[in-house]
């Protein structure tokens, strides 16, 4: 780790400088200072020998940094050199920022372990917020790191050294894919600058949350990287990979996606005798009412106030013991968001648990920090004051933001801040004591840490002025299964005491009569049972109403979604991918490494059927530890198994890994990406060679696996029946395998309506597969998304598909439509798509069987 030495003519400056520094990071750092000349160092001036032996207490092969404030405290650092020696010098840097806000800054790169050249680019940028601030317009937005060296136009450095990446995430770059870019950059010793090339923006600091969020990246967006440092090139991989893995999340263009369940075929329920309440637009709602969590709900209204915190007046007294206020208050709300996080992992929602880990990237965010502690210890501002106004400019930042989705991000801003000045000023939420009934909480707004807070045993359903279905709030809202309507006229709700309201619809009626009360009560009863119906029945196999069972088995990418396979019910897990452990990181991690995870992953599932597919990278998906080729279409390059086979080394101690795990638990191999048979035979005598390994070792690893493969390209679909004689089992990828039979990018907007699963060409390819599967008396699953969608899995299950395999949430709902589903129908609608000229065909005869079975 780099050292940092603080030296100034004064001892009480050199200290407070350095406390201010070792305050802001998040992990202890080397540091001291050295400041003031006499006996006790009283008297302004600096001393070479002081500087000497503060630049001995932190010196490492990592280097130092030295900052002072001016004139005989260079010359002073500069000695201090010459004393020490080439040995030393060549590590030190002696650098010209300025000293408060470069310690800091140089304080925040080195806590996540930046290198020298890092370091110190970072500190000769600290003064870029501030001037930003005040309008220097020469300087107003940070530029893309620039080598020491480099004399040239930062610009041309972009321009020469920039990488870019198309964003196909729905909602571009939002708070759970920054908060992922933001942590995978800080893994890499690295400065890394990004900018939204297609509108043309300044780059920003990819450090920063608030900055990556509020460059309003969009769906269809590019952006520019730039990295200098001794592994920008392992920088640009990481992010790479993560890009290829879409962040994480489903790649579809905001309401354009046809793929997936669709919205056309649910029919919503919206009772004839009402209508919803329209709020005049004079009394500031934004919105027409918006259904955000489906459900019904009726009872009586609790209203609830959002309190703004009182801020002190008061100038700062003393700065170090304000900041460590500051700094003690953030702990605490750290800690309690951590809480929130592992409560809703617990309850199965991850994704709604990464808003609350976003939420703790903005409570850490290093130049929000940083203006904290300028404005502390350069204005004179109290903690509470300095964070309020930081954060309120951010909020107004986002709020201001055109896209309407950055623009909600503002709610979470003022969350954040909320929750840290309430902490700090020791205040409560100023919600007044919770309803001791059930009831329908109306406020204008709730933020998401009120709603991740909510009991659903208490809280029957929501009514909200602000917000909208994106909105974090509404996430939760769905997570905890409580309804809720946006969009509703506070004032227009004041006299009324109670309400009934329909999730899905947006129907708010207040204070309905005896008769509309009845109809929802009835309403909410029929959807709780279906709730509870679908909870307590999804342990239980699934069978058509013709008696045919259907396996319904769980993708998993972590730990996280290992520990929701059994709740959920999923009858063991159909696809694990591997590549999370590889992914994103410096180095390939060991055979231990692999060993260890693999096994907490197959303790959690249990005694049900595992399927393991080896590392699936390559391509789109680089490995900043592996040197792949330059190729010009990487889709149709060295990926999947291909890759595997080439880096023999990296495949076996894979394998070996894989093997270790496995014993005691029933796992199967798939692989990924098969064209040739003679990639499944060498694979099989590779996992021989490491079986016979590992038991030469005294390592049990019982019997092999089973050795199956991906369908995913057309040369395996053309050779299914060959294919079958050398595979134990075929699992169907409809992501890639429609990627490439269309001849069609997945995620490419262009291209959405080419890139579809429901397209006939897609079916014929499913249905070959499934009749070489069942005469060479092999098992065939489907593990692609299009397996949990119920247009989709209704013509799978009727080309003969008997075992699916989807995210573990989807679980439920899909045995549920499998209970309502006759083989013989789909089996009929099947063969009519399959004699369809083209998806939109397909489409229509779908929709129109599940619209039928949506009235059912």
């Amino acid at each position: 780790m780099v050292g940092l030495v603080i030296v100034s003519h004064s001892r009480e400056l050199a200290a407070g400088v350095a406390a201010l520094a070792a305050g802001v990071s998040e992990t202890s750092i080397p540091i001291a200072h050295a400041g003031g000349v006499g006996d006790d160092h009283e008297q302004l001036g600096t001393d070479a020998t002081q500087i000497m032996e503060a630049i001995e207490a932190v010196f490492s092969p990592d280097g130092v940094l030295i900052l002072m404030d001016l004139g005989s405290a260079i010359l002073s650092a500069e000695t201090a050199l010459e004393f020490l020696g080439d040995d030393y010098s060549e590590l030190v840097r002696i650098c010209a920022a300025p000293l408060v806000e470069g310690a800091v800054a140089a304080a925040v790169q080195i806590g996540i372990g930046a290198d020298l050249d890092t370091v110190a680019a970072e500190a000769m940028d600290a003064l870029l917020p501030k001037r930003q601030q005040l309008g220097v317009a020469e300087s107003a937005s940070p530029k893309p790191p620039k080598d020491t060296n480099d004399t040239g136009d930062t610009d041309e450095v972009a321009a020469e050294g920039g990488h870019t990446f198309q964003i196909l995430t729905q909602h571009g770059l939002h708070a759970r894919p920054a908060a992922k870019f933001v942590e995978t950059c800080s893994r890499f010793k690295a400065n890394i600058m990004v900018r939204n090339l297609t509108k043309e923006s300044e780059f920003v600091n990819a450090a920063s949350l608030n900055r990556i969020a509020l460059l309003s990246v969009t769906y269809g967006d590019t952006i520019e990287v730039v990295a200098k440092g001794p592994e920008s090139d392992q920088a640009i991989k990481g992010i790479s990979s993560l890009v290829a893995e879409n962040f994480g999340e489903p790649a579809a263009p905001p309401e354009t996606r046809k793929s997936g369940s669709g919205a056309k075929r649910t029919k919503k329920a919206t009772p004839a005798s009402t209508a919803a309440q329209t709020p005049d637009s004079s009394n500031g709602s934004p919105h027409r009412p918006t259904g955000i969590s489906e459900g019904w709900a009726v009872g009586p209204l609790f209203r609830i106030e959002t309190a703004e915190p009182e801020l002190p007046d008061h100038a700062a007294a003393d700065a170090e013991y304000e900041l460590e206020l500051f700094n003690a208050a953030r702990d605490r709300v750290r800690s309690r968001m951590q809480k929130q996080v592992h409560s809703l992992g617990a309850r199965g929602a991850a994704g709604e648990a990464e808003i609350m880990e976003a939420h703790q990237l903005i409570l850490d965010d290093p130049e929000v920090l940083q203006a904290v502690i300028q404005s502390v210890s350069e204005s004179g501002n109290n903690a509470a004051r300095a964070y309020a106004d930081t954060m309120q400019e951010l909020a107004q930042a986002y709020a201001s933001n055109p896209d309407p989705y950055l623009a909600q991000r503002a709610v979470d801003i003022h969350d954040v801040r909320r929750a840290l000045l309430r902490e700090l000023l020791e205040e409560d939420a100023g919600t007044g004591s919770g309803p001791d009934n059930p009831v329908i909480l109306c406020a204008r707004e709730l933020t998401p840490s009120d709603t991740a807070q909510l009991d659903p045993e208490r809280i029957l359903g929501i009514i909200t002025e602000l917000g909208g279905p994106t909105s974090h709030a509404a996430i939760l809202a769905r997570a905890l299964g409580i309804p809720a309507v946006a969009g509703v006229s506070t004032e227009s709700a004041s006299p009324a005491e109670s309400a009934a309201i329909d999730g899905r619809a947006g129907t708010v009626i207040f204070d309905p009569d005896e008769s509309t009360q009845k109809e929802f009560r009835a309403r909410r009863e029929t959807w709780l049972n279906r709730r509870q119906d679908l909870r307590l029945r999804s342990g239980e196999a699934a069978y058509t109403l013709d008696e045919r069972h259907i396996t319904v088995q769980a993708n998993i990418g972590d730990l996280a979604g290992a520990n929701h396979v059994n709740p959920n019910g999923a009858e063991g897990v159909g696809l694990l991918r591997t590549e999370f452990m590889f992914l994103s990181r410096r180095t390939a991690p060991t055979e231990d490494d692999q060993t260890n995870m693999l096994t907490k992953m197959f303790n959690a599932v249990g005694n049900r059927p595992i399927t393991v597919r080896t590392l699936d990278v390559g391509g789109d998906k680089d490995l900043a530890y592996i040197q792949l080729p330059e190729e010009d279409n990487p889709f149709l390059g060295l990926r999947g198994i291909r890759l595997c086979l080439k880096e023999k080394a990296l495949f076996k101690e894979h394998l070996r890994a894989i093997l270790r795990a496995s014993f005691g638990h029933t796992v199967s191999l798939m692989l990924p990406m098969v064209a040739r048979i003679e990639e499944i035979e060498l694979s099989r005598a590779l996992l021989e060679e490491a079986a016979a390994d590992l038991r030469a070792e005294g390592i049990d690893c019982g019997e092999l696996p089973a050795l199956g493969i991906m369908i995913e390209t057309p040369a395996a679909v053309l050779q299914a029946k060959h294919m079958a004689k050398h595979a134990a089992f075929f699992s169907i990828g409809t992501n890639d395998l429609t990627q490439y039979i269309m001849a069609a990018e997945r995620g490419a907007e262009h291209l959405v309506d080419v890139a579809d699963p429901m397209h006939p060409a897609v079916l014929t390819a499913i249905a070959q597969c499934v009749a070489a599967a069942e005469e060479a008396g092999i098992e065939l699953s489907v593990c692609g998304e299009a397996a949990s969608a119920p247009d989709t899995a209704v013509l799978l299950l009727g080309l003969g598909v008997r075992k699916l395999s989807m995210n573990p949430s989807s679980v439920p709902v899909l045995k549920d439509l499998v209970r309502h589903t006759r083989y013989s129908t789909v089996n009929e609608l099947a063969k009519r798509a399959l004699a369809c000229a083209d998806a939109g065909d397909v489409r229509s005869i779908v929709e129109e069987y599940l619209n039928d079975y949506q009235a059912g």
